[in-house]
């Protein structure tokens, strides 16, 4: 559970926006949001669709809970909180984000195809595996699009094991990114810059 959103929130939105929302305090947006500009400058929790967005931006150092789909033209989320919150959830868009947290737990996300995710700085990713399914978070970038790590510093991958890490048989593989490109190039990524924490 995150304490991310104030109780009560101070804003709840529901409406479809044709123009432009612009929150400046914590919200819960329980409508879809069409159209127009999304700018979260704080804690939101997103419980329906963004579609067709020209601009979407995520406040730095704060959470962004994301129930449903996103798509918009260009998505800023620089050191943004991202905790994907749907077991099936895509993102579609050009995104632009430095220092990005985003929190998979034991969800999917894809990444649609069309645009370029471009992720600088220290990003970090966490992910929880579940050792009774033998599955966990992933990323799952489809033909078309393109996740660009060439410019981080460290990618930071942050692996908690729930219920039991000694029931995972020995040799099982547990692919975090998967490219849905037969020649791989929708994913640039230096193995060499990647750290994994395991906790569990």
């Amino acid at each position: 559970s995150y304490n991310c959103l104030v109780d009560p929130p101070v804003g709840i939105i529901n409406e479809d926006a044709s123009s432009a929302i612009n929150t400046a305090s914590p919200a819960i947006i329980d409508g879809s949001i069409t159209n127009g500009q999304a700018i979260f400058s704080d804690n939101v929790w997103i419980r329906g669709k963004i579609v067709n967005a020209s601009e979407i931006t995520f406040a730095p150092n704060k959470y962004a809970i994301l129930d449903s789909d996103i798509q918009g033209t260009s998505i800023t989320a620089n050191q943004a909180i991202l905790i994907i919150n749907n077991e099936h959830l895509a993102i579609d868009g050009n995104v632009t984000a430095q220092d990005l947290n985003l929190d998979l737990a034991t969800n999917q996300l894809t990444y649609s195809g069309g645009g370029i995710a471009h992720l600088t700085g220290d990003p970090h990713i966490r992910t929880i595996y579940d050792s009774t399914r033998l599955a966990g978070g992933t990323i799952n970038i489809m033909t078309g699009g393109q996740f660009d790590f060439s410019n981080i510093n460290q990618l930071v991958i942050d692996l908690v094991v729930k219920p039991d890490a000694s029931q995972i048989p020995a040799g099982t593989s547990y692919p975090l990114i998967l490219s849905n490109n037969s020649s791989g190039n929708n994913l640039k990524l230096d193995a060499t810059k990647v750290t994994v924490n395991t906790y569990g």
